[in-house]
Formats: C-alpha cells, structure tokens, sequence
C-alpha cells in the first residue's frame, strides 16, 4: 500500500514531498506564533497601564484601580527615647474639683428600657 493511499487527505506521494509539506507547515507556525506573541505583548502592556504609570487621569482607572500597597512597618526612624512621658516634664492632670460649678443629677430607670419608651 502506498503513502498516498494510507493518507488520502495529505497532498504528498513520496518522502520530499512529506518533508516539504512539513518544513512549510512549520514555517507557517512560527509566523502565526510570532505575530501571536507580539498580540499578547501588546495586550499586558495596555493591560499594566494605570494612571500612575501613565499619563491618564486618575478617573480613568475606573474600577479596575490597583489596590493602595499596604506597609508592613511605620515609616518613621527608632527613636533612642522610651515612649511616654520623657524624665524632667511636669505633667498635668485634671482633677476632680471639690466645689463644682453645677450639678446634673441623672435619673436610672428601674425597669428595662424598650425602644418605644421615653427615657
């Protein structure tokens, strides 16, 4: 049985006509992947474009805005002092007058409160 005949919806009869149809399929390939790879380039580099790294304004983000980074430490620089109060300054504190100015004497109810109650 001949090539032609096992293969009947292959154009090719002998081993160089195989070859040839291959090596032109092949080179086909490579032209419909390059001309592919250059599509999804151009694609993640429209797709990375923000307002920050454009020259777009920052409504044009619409809902697709990159989240803000989040910092994992403050940003300011350790201090050699401790936290709180520094040795030599005088605090001061509010304290509970004896005389006070007026007084407002405030009523607890002795029953439990429902929403619609008065209080």
């Amino acid at each position: 049985m001949s090539e032609g005949a096992k293969f009947p919806f292959l154009p090719f009869v002998d081993a160089a006509g195989r070859a040839a149809y291959f090596e032109a399929a092949y080179l086909k390939q490579l032209e419909v992947n390059k001309a592919l790879e250059q599509r999804i380039a151009a694609l993640e580099r429209q797709l990375a474009l923000n307002s920050k790294t454009s020259s777009q304004p920052p409504s044009s983000d619409g809902l697709k805005k990159p989240p803000a980074q989040k910092r994992t430490q403050s940003l300011r620089d350790k201090s050699d002092r401790k936290s709180g109060g520094q040795p030599g300054h005088k605090g001061k504190t509010l304290r509970q007058s004896s005389m006070p100015d007026h007084i407002i004497h405030l009523r607890i109810p002795t029953h439990p409160i429902r929403c619609s109650d008065d209080i």
